[in-house]
């Protein structure tokens, strides 16, 4: 991708890279899954060992005109997602790099990211209405059902994680949109299958086909209610759809597992629906 953007803009663009002497960081182990990880001060005639030999903790290095003795290939620290401290000596390279990067930005010590505190998107409301008040929407859900996780698109789109009895998972996404007309609801709704359909495809599921899609209405909201059909590593899977519209918002519910449970997935769906109010 770096190679292709800098055909496009030459020049104009200019590539940092990131170093660091010693610390700690997140990366996934081969598996044990993502990990915070510590490495003590790189090895001597390292460029991140040069670098902090420079003094400041925290600084750029501009290699636009760097001297020659930045111009051969030294030893410099290369991790991505991937760490195993038992192999930390294979994840310093030779790069020569001037050739690589039009900067340099280094951290003396670094510290691991920590995970940002959990959102709640639904507050109570009353008598068993659970509330989302940036958008509107609203939803009373069933004995047994509560909010697992969430996290909003912007300022209009938000997805819900709904767990219920039994292990039982639904998500719910919704979406305020600028108002419309009658009309042009009834004409967004006729087009979703197959909006849905393109979109599930390109994602990977090749042959996911809908079967007979059923008109109907949810709480006087125009809706549209379907289970698709689809393979999925080998195996015979479904979705279970109930796609909800309101002149200012949109929302739908989903569920995938196997093709056997698509009728009980289908009456979770049902349950959680009738709850809904789109502003």
């Amino acid at each position: 991708m770096g190679q292709e953007l800098r055909k496009s803009f030459g020049d104009k663009m200019v590539v940092f890279g990131f170093g660091f002497n010693r610390g700690s960081f997140q990366a996934i182990k081969p598996g044990a899954g993502l990990q915070v990880h510590k490495v003590g001060p790189a090895p001597e005639g390292s460029l991140d060992a040069w670098m902090a030999e420079a003094g400041p903790g925290l600084f750029a290095l501009d290699l636009r005109n760097a001297p020659e003795a930045l111009r051969k290939p030294l030893a410099m620290r290369s991790i991505g997602s991937m760490y195993a401290e038992e192999q930390a000596s294979g994840y310093f390279g030779r790069y020569v790099a001037p050739a690589m990067f039009d900067a340099l930005l280094f951290v003396e010590n670094t510290t691991a990211a920590r995970a940002n505190p959990k959102e709640r998107i639904l507050s109570k409301a009353g008598d068993g209405v659970m509330r989302d008040v940036t958008s509107g929407v609203a939803l009373r859900l069933p004995a047994g059902w509560a909010e697992a996780s969430g996290g909003r698109w912007g300022d209009r789109e938000t997805t819900l994680v709904l767990d219920g009895p039994a292990g039982a998972h639904v998500s719910l996404y919704y979406r305020v949109a600028e108002a419309r007309t009658e009309q042009q609801v009834t004409a967004s709704l006729a087009k979703y299958v197959a909006q849905k359909t393109a979109q599930r495809k390109l994602e990977g599921l090749a042959d996911y086909a809908v079967r007979e899609p059923k008109r109907h209405t949810v709480n006087g909201y125009p809706a549209l209610s379907w289970t698709a059909d689809f393979t999925e590593g080998g195996a015979k899977m479904a979705e279970v759809v109930t796609y909800v519209e309101s002149p200012t918002a949109t929302g739908l519910f989903f569920a995938r597992g196997a093709a056997g449970e698509a009728e009980g997935k289908r009456a979770q769906i049902d349950g959680l629906a009738e709850g809904v109010r789109l502003p």
